[in-house]
C-alpha cells in the first residue's frame, strides 16, 4: 500500500544516479545547490548518502518520511533509499555537501554483526532513520555522523579507515538512536 502511494504521487518512481567511480568514499567536489524546482520523480543511489547542509533550508523527502535541513543538519540515506531535495526559499537556495560510501567495498565488509551474520545496513532498514539528523534532537547520533563527515572531508592517510569505524558505529547504535519500523523489519527477516 505504501509503495503504490508512493508511485502514484510522482511521475518517475525513482531511477538510479550511479557514482562516477566505485570508489570506497566519493565526495562531491562541488557544493550541491539543491534545486528550487518542484520535484516529480525520486533518485536512489547504490551507495549510502550522507550530507550536510552548508546554508540555506531545504526539503529532504523519502518514500518514509519528510525533513527540512538548515545550516549545521545532517542528510542520510540508506543505499537505495529513493528521495528527493529541493530548496525551501528560491531567493536563499539551499547548499549541501554530501558524501558517498560505497558498503560493498571491501574496507565495509566489517558491517555484519557478529552472532546473526545480518548486514549491519540490512538491519538498519528495520528502523525508521529519518532524512534529517539535528543535534537537538539526536545529539549522539549527529555526534557520530558529524565527526564521519569531517574525517571523511579531511581527506587525510587512512581516513577511509576512520569513516569506516564511525559509521560501524552509527550502525551498530541504530537501535538506541531510532525506533522500530515493524514492517520493515519483517521485510528484513524475510529476505
Amino acid at each position: 500500500m505504501q509503495k503504490r502511494a508512493f508511485e502514484e504521487k510522482f511521475d518517475i518512481v525513482s531511477d538510479c544516479i550511479p557514482m562516477k567511480e566505485q570508489a570506497e568514499i566519493s565526495i562531491d567536489k562541488h557544493y550541491i545547490h539543491l534545486p528550487t524546482d518542484p520535484i516529480s520523480f525520486l533518485h536512489y543511489h547504490n551507495t549510502l548518502e550522507i550530507g550536510i547542509c552548508v546554508s540555506g533550508a531545504g526539503l529532504f523527502y523519502s518514500y518514509l518520511d519528510s525533513g527540512v535541513v538548515n545550516q549545521g543538519d545532517i542528510v542520510f540515506f540508506l543505499p537505495g533509499d529513493a528521495h528527493y531535495s529541493q530548496t525551501l526559499n528560491a531567493n536563499v537556495p539551499c547548499v549541501c555537501k554530501f558524501i558517498y560510501i560505497n558498503t560493498e567495498a571491501s574496507l565495509f565488509h566489517i558491517f555484519k554483526e557478529y552472532e546473526t551474520g545480518i548486514s549491519l545496513i540490512s538491519r538498519a532498514r528495520g528502523f525508521h532513520i529519518p532524512p534529517v539528523i539535528r543535534e537537538s534532537e539526536n545529539p549522539q547520533a549527529y555526534r557520530i555522523l558529524s565527526t564521519l563527515i569531517s574525517d571523511a572531508l579531511e581527506q587525510v592517510e587512512d581516513s577511509s579507515f576512520f569513516v569506516a569505524m564511525h559509521l560501524s558505529e552509527f550502525l551498530m547504535k541504530i537501535p538506541h538512536f531510532f525506533k522500530r519500523n515493524e514492517a520493515a523489519l519483517n521485510q528484513v527477516s524475510s529476505d
